[in-house]
């Protein structure tokens, strides 16, 4: 075990078993687009819905994750044994895509432990120059251990890029947890029943109450003939 946590960190520990199913857009329905990212093994995304029209400015933190959405139970007893990769965590890291040239990118941390936003970090990106990507990649070097919290959504993480044009473009402020906790998402009932919902541990119980409501009206069926011709008896036999 790792010190002041209960993740097993001996080599003896079974290996978790994680699995994602990746929608990368419905273009037909609902001309919405996914934009995926793996950053030196950290998997995040951003959705883009062209209903809402076009932009002009995209931007896709990352590092650190999203952790209602992106921690993963790996991710944090890779980081609580300390066998992750250090300098996948030394920086803010955000895919930037504009059809006018960026000429700033700034990173903003909140703490929200006194009940509302408090900046506690604010600090400007710098792009690499040697990247391959087809955004362009911002990165700002940071002290992630002083963010290392037991809360999975005290510190949250927005992203601002300005093009020379002035037009500026904010993510949605975001919760990360560095040392890879999972914060509570909040569902709608379509997410809920389409993503929430684990019909793989519902399989049976669905099954045998289908079975059960089906054998209930079969048998009430076969008995209904029989009881309409008592019904009937009893009514003559009254009225005599």
């Amino acid at each position: 075990m790792s010190a002041g946590s209960n993740v097993n960190c001996s080599f003896e520990a079974p290996p978790f078993e994680e699995f994602w199913e990746w929608e990368m857009g419905d273009w037909r329905k609902s001309r919405a687009m996914r934009i995926l990212a793996i950053d030196r093994g950290h998997v995040s995304y951003v959705d883009i819905d062209f209903k809402l029209g076009t932009k002009k400015t995209i931007i896709l933190p990352t590092f650190p994750l999203d952790s209602r959405l992106m921690s993963t139970s790996s991710s944090r007893r890779k980081y609580e044994c300390q066998v992750m990769l250090p300098s996948s965590y030394d920086s803010v890291r955000a895919l930037v895509f504009s059809v006018s040239p960026i000429v700033s990118v700034m990173a903003r941390i909140f703490d929200t432990t006194p009940g509302k936003l408090n900046l506690v970090l604010e600090t400007s990106m710098t792009k690499l120059v040697d990247n391959t990507s087809r955004g362009d990649f911002y990165t700002a070097p940071w002290n992630y251990k002083a963010f290392e919290d037991p809360s999975a959504d005290r510190y949250w993480l927005q992203i601002e890029a300005t093009d020379i044009l002035g037009r500026s473009t904010l993510t949605e402020l975001r919760p990360f947890s560095v040392n890879g906790l999972s914060a509570k998402l909040s569902w709608t009932w379509k997410e809920f029943f389409v993503m929430g919902c684990q019909w793989a541990a519902l399989y049976y119980p669905i099954l045998w109450s289908a079975l059960y409501f089906i054998f209930l009206h079969s048998s009430y069926s076969k008995s209904s003939p029989y009881l309409l011709k008592e019904a009937v008896y009893l009514q003559e036999f009254h009225c005599q």
